[in-house]
Parts: structure tokens; sequence; C-alpha cells
């Protein structure tokens, strides 16, 4: 991509960035945003810090994602949170309505371990996780997954429909990027 995908401008044509942008798209709905970074704490914290948002950093990044998901959440539960909303930092936010949706969705309760975004087939984040859920990444192997995990308590699942172009957006090549950009673009003319 040339660069970090955190770091690359969002929205198309704005001065701010993918990170800044979801960091922004989610502190009206939490009461605290934690980003996990690695290798790239020296890049990213000036926005983390920037958008008002708290740096958590995993000290063994090259054990990938799964590793950041879980020193993440180890930090929510140590902040006394028994939720959390879990996305990765690089795929733009979803409109405020969709997210409004999912957290009153999450608030109904109803006894399921975590709520996602789902339009159509394609599914997205952020992720709202309870308890249930959070200690559930936490005791799975090392080694593992936040799929394998998720798929394994899919009966605990729920998926809310929303009606939003973003959700499961994975741009990762800058003609990807690019061809979301000009989509992004279009559709805010019309």
């Amino acid at each position: 991509m040339g660069t970090q995908k955190p770091l690359l401008p969002w929205p198309p044509g704005g001065e701010g960035t993918l990170l800044g942008a979801l960091i922004r798209s989610l502190q009206p709905f939490t009461d605290e945003v934690l980003v996990v970074v690695g290798r790239n704490t020296g890049l990213l914290a000036p926005v983390i810090a920037e958008a008002g948002a708290i740096s958590v950093e995993n000290l063994r990044p090259d054990e990938g994602q799964f590793s950041s998901l879980r020193v993440g959440l180890r930090e929510v539960v140590a902040r006394g949170f028994s939720s959390a909303m879990i996305c990765p930092v690089d795929g733009p936010p979803l409109r405020e309505s969709s997210l409004s949706a999912l957290v009153g969705r999450f608030g109904e309760g109803g006894g399921e371990w975590g709520v996602a975004p789902r339009m159509g087939e394609k599914r997205g984040h952020p992720l709202l996780a309870r308890r249930e859920l959070i200690e559930a990444f936490l005791a799975a192997p090392a080694e593992g997954n936040a799929k394998a995990v998720r798929n394994a308590h899919e009966a605990r699942m729920v998926y809310l429909d929303v009606d939003d172009a973003m959700v499961g957006v994975n741009a990762n090549t800058p003609e990807e990027f690019a061809a979301l950009c000009a989509a992004v673009s279009a559709a805010s003319t019309s």
C-alpha cells in the first residue's frame, strides 16, 4: 500500500486517516477507545492521541493479529469493563446509524455473547462482545484465531442486518483502496 493502512487518508479527499476516523466513529458509543499497537507504535501513537484514544502495546506483535486482540481484551478486563467493541484498525468505519443500531441491539440483551453487522452475505466489524465471548477469546490457544473462536460460539452470535456499504470492506491493494475511495466519493456526491 506504500504506507500503514491505518494511516491512509480518510474520508476520501479529507485530511484525516482511517484510524482517526474509526476512533471518532466509535467514541460516541464507548467509554474508552483502546488501540493495540505493535511495531507501528511510533507511527500510530500521534494519531491515536490526537483522536483521544489510548494506545495499548502488544509486546509480541510477531505472534499475529490474534495476539493483539487478546492484549486489547486483557486491557478491557483490567479496566473493569464487561464488554468490548472490537474492530481492526485498517478499515473504514460504519455509518453512525449502523453503529447506533448495533449498540441498540446489543443493549437489548437476549443471551447472545456477541453482535456484529451484516449486509447481505457479508459480515463485518465492529463485533460487540459480552464478557462470555471476551473470556472465550482469552481462553483460546495463543496460536488460535478470532474467527475460530467466534465460529465455535456461532449459536451465541447475532448478526444484525444493516444497510451500510462499509460492512466487510477490506482494501488490501492500492487499486482496491483507490476503487473504495472512488465509490465513496461518488456516493457522497449523488
